[in-house]
């Protein structure tokens, strides 16, 4: 039985996953959008939706919409990450967080600095990436697979967790259909 205290490592985020070999941002930026479809540890989530936007200036902003599950109910959640080209430019990168909207009735709205590290993508289909972050008394860390398409065959994901030594099968599956059916929610149609 995983319980919250579980996945939570209480050590700091320092370098545990190298980015991936010869990272070329410019194709890593053209997935625009892409699909939590894994991850290795935390069970609330059910599915994560990012959405990747250059701005000005080099700043690149990540927009991050899903739902998760807690105490049986279903709850909706907007998170926005910023972060630079430059600093993004090695597959390792800091990008400061906030959470924007939760539907939890009691929920707060953080703010967050998220390390992030790309440990293997195709620039196409799939990242592979290495999440951290450290809340000064412990850490919460995760790798997470995106997909650009939740139908694609897992085959050429698993083949680049082999080689990184960790097997798809260890990996908990999330229904990202359920954000694709429930989609993004309108503040107009809260009212």
């Amino acid at each position: 039985n995983i319980t919250f205290e579980s996945y939570l490592s209480y050590k700091s985020c320092g370098c545990k996953y190298k980015p991936m070999a010869d990272f070329n941002l410019t194709k890593y930026l053209r997935m625009t959008q892409t699909y939590g479809t894994y991850s290795k540890s935390g069970l609330v989530t059910v599915c994560r939706v990012l959405n990747t936007e250059i701005k000005l200036c080099g700043s690149i902003d990540i927009n991050i919409y899903g739902y998760y599950q807690y105490s049986g109910t279903i709850y909706y959640f907007e998170i926005k990450c910023t972060t630079t080209e430059d600093s993004m430019k090695t597959g390792h990168f800091l990008a400061d967080c906030k959470f924007v909207k939760d539907t939890k009735p009691d929920s707060l709205l953080s703010q967050y600095q998220m390390n992030m590290t790309v440990i293997d993508t195709d620039y196409e289909n799939y990242a592979i990436i290495y999440n951290c972050i450290d809340y000064g008394f412990w850490i919460e860390d995760n790798i997470e697979i995106l997909q650009t398409d939740i139908n694609d065959c897992d085959d050429p994901v698993n083949e680049a967790l082999v080689r990184k030594g960790m097997k798809l099968e260890d990996f908990i599956s999330r229904n990202a259909s359920y954000c694709i059916n429930h989609g993004k929610q309108d503040e107009k149609k809260e009212k």
